[in-house]
């Protein structure tokens, strides 16, 4: 399978961008159970195009698992999602969004570009968007050094650089929901990943992303998950 055309510049690759929907989120009472157990204290916060929120809270807070349920309208999700003021079903928020987790959704046995290949392949909208999905991919997030080297043999960072590379593959979500996205990145890593993340916004997206990060580098709003206590559920 030949690979995309390499650019010859290294300016993110931008070419037929598409132009987001402006979008405006509410989460009302929000909040995750474990085993029938709430989490945290439920959570109210708006978040619209342009803007990002950060999820903060201890290690086992939920932060998580309150993307994940985000993205999925999982069943230990309580509370309701609003899109534009109107109720939204779970597959819905599945195609509006893009969640980029701890673990990389790729076969160890494969190189790079053969996982990446397959998740355009899913993720693409149509068949034509893929070839450019993968360019930008590769091109925005710097992975032509190792593109064809098995998964299995890519460090911490250059395997965290190829997950985070997916959001390129799905141009249409409006919703990046990243957890701890800039772990194990070097500092040219992660000064990428805030551009990406800027022209994202830019774009009319819009960004949650869960970290223990200062992230002074990008303008955002904090929402923190305190731990429940029986006395407040029983109220």
């Amino acid at each position: 399978m030949p690979i995309p055309r390499l650019q010859k510049n290294n300016k993110s690759h931008n070419s037929t961008k598409i132009k987001l929907e402006a979008h405006r989120i509410s989460l009302e009472n929000i909040y995750c159970e474990n085993e029938g157990e709430p989490l945290f204290k439920p959570q109210n916060f708006i978040i619209g195009s342009g803007q990002i929120i950060v999820i903060r809270g201890e290690n086992g807070s939920g932060k998580s698992l309150l993307l994940r349920s985000i993205c999925n309208s999982s069943s230990c999700l309580r509370g309701s999602i609003k899109w534009n003021k109107q109720n939204t079903s779970a597959s819905n928020c599945a195609q509006k969004c893009m969640r980029i987790g701890h673990n990389p959704p790729f076969l160890h046995s494969l190189t790079l570009f053969e996982n990446l290949q397959f998740w355009a392949q899913m993720l693409a909208r149509k068949t034509e968007e893929k070839a450019e999905n993968l360019e930008k991919a590769m091109q925005n997030f710097a992975l032509q050094s190792f593109w064809h080297s098995p998964t299995q043999r890519l460090s911490a960072g250059q395997k965290q650089r190829g997950a985070l590379a997916m959001l390129m593959l799905k141009p249409h979500a409006c919703v990046w929901l990243l957890d701890e996205p800039h772990a194990a990145l070097d500092l040219n890593a992660k000064q990428n990943l805030n551009e990406q993340i800027k022209n994202h916004l830019n774009n009319n997206g819009s960004v949650i992303i869960a970290s223990h990060d200062k992230l002074n580098e990008l303008n955002h709003t904090s929402v923190t998950l305190k731990h429940h206590s029986k006395a407040f559920f029983s109220r």
